[in-house]
């Protein structure tokens, strides 16, 4: 699932809680706990859960995207869709081997992410809003 798809998913359940509270379906006094709930627990559960299995391939893309909407340019938006670029830390094999997980795949994806970097950054850096 890629960065937009989570975060339409998130959207989509906030528009499913509003249209449920305008509704009337539920009493008032109910939606005081169900919003601290869903904004102390289920809200960064979700996120955190949704983000762990997103594929970070749109990531600079949706940075870029989020400067111009954002009104960044220069040296912040360089900045911002670099970063999002980068491939993963080399700690997340050592992490993977320490921990019983598939370390030879977590290397594979180590290698294959630093590559497509080396190749791509250029380009996402040359494309970055100025």
């Amino acid at each position: 699932m890629t960065f937009v798809a989570l975060l339409l998913r998130v959207f989509a359940l906030i528009a499913l809680g509003l249209a449920l509270r305008a509704s009337g379906f539920l009493p008032a006094e109910f939606w005081r706990g169900a919003e601290r709930l869903t904004y102390f627990v289920g809200f960064p559960a979700l996120l955190f859960r949704e983000a762990a299995k997103a594929s970070p391939g749109g990531l600079p893309l949706v940075a870029g995207l989020l400067c111009v909407g954002l009104g960044l340019s220069g040296t912040p938006a360089v900045v911002l869709t670099t970063y999002a670029g980068m491939p993963a830390s080399p700690s997340s094999y050592v992490l993977a081997r320490e921990l019983g997980g598939d370390a030879t795949l977590m290397a594979n994806l180590i290698t294959a992410r630093t590559v497509a970097a080396a190749l791509s950054l250029p380009l996402v850096i040359w494309l970055a809003p100025r």
